[in-house]
């Protein structure tokens, strides 16, 4: 889904007790097909708020964590505009990067991952590494992808590596950012501060 879809579909969802709520009017007219999208998206998101103990924003629906420390994978608070931000979102989360060096790091780590995949014998070894890789959390993927056989998460994780990449090269001197959806799916945008 585009980032105006996702928007779209923003405004019926509601953050209660730090959890995501759907909240559809009866004179909205949504088709199934983004009522399931929405219902599955917000499952593994209120898992991962829980596991990973994420304090959402009310107001903005989002809870923002950056790296700035490329070297570590361990996400903390953000406060400012860092090179590469996460945002949680009920769909997933969405990486904004403010350099190449930052989008190189990530697209590598994906790269990486989906390299080692091929000598990794457990799916949740798998799911693991993916899920350490992209932002969101192990129980999350399989949730709302289910257990897959071995190359499944590495052709996805090769496939946004390269999106990412291209993208980047196509819109170079602009801010890139990816949304990424707890289906492993993903969508790229440039945006501005």
């Amino acid at each position: 889904m585009s980032p105006d879809e996702l928007s779209q579909l923003t405004k019926y969802i509601q953050v209660v007790n730090n959890q995501y709520v759907l909240s559809i009017p009866p004179e909205a007219h949504i088709d199934q097909s983004s009522i399931t999208f929405m219902q599955k998206s917000i499952s593994a998101a209120n898992s991962t708020i829980k596991s990973m103990k994420i304090k959402l924003d009310p107001t903005t629906k989002t809870s923002m964590i950056s790296l700035p420390d490329q070297s570590t994978s361990n996400f903390v608070v953000s406060t400012a505009l860092e090179a590469h931000q996460v945002i949680y979102q009920w769909f997933g989360v969405t990486h904004l990067f403010r350099s190449n060096e930052a989008i190189n790091l990530f697209t590598d780590k994906l790269s990486e991952v989906a390299a080692a995949e091929a000598g990794i014998a457990s799916t949740d070894a798998v799911v693991t590494a993916a899920a350490g890789a992209t932002g969101l959390e192990p129980e999350a993927i399989l949730t709302a992808v289910g257990s897959a056989g071995s190359g499944v998460y590495s052709a996805d994780l090769s496939a946004m590596s390269s999106s990412i990449d291209g993208f980047n090269q196509a819109h170079s001197g602009e801010k890139v950012g990816v949304n990424i959806m707890f289906g492993l799916t993903w969508h790229n945008f440039t945006f501005t501060d």
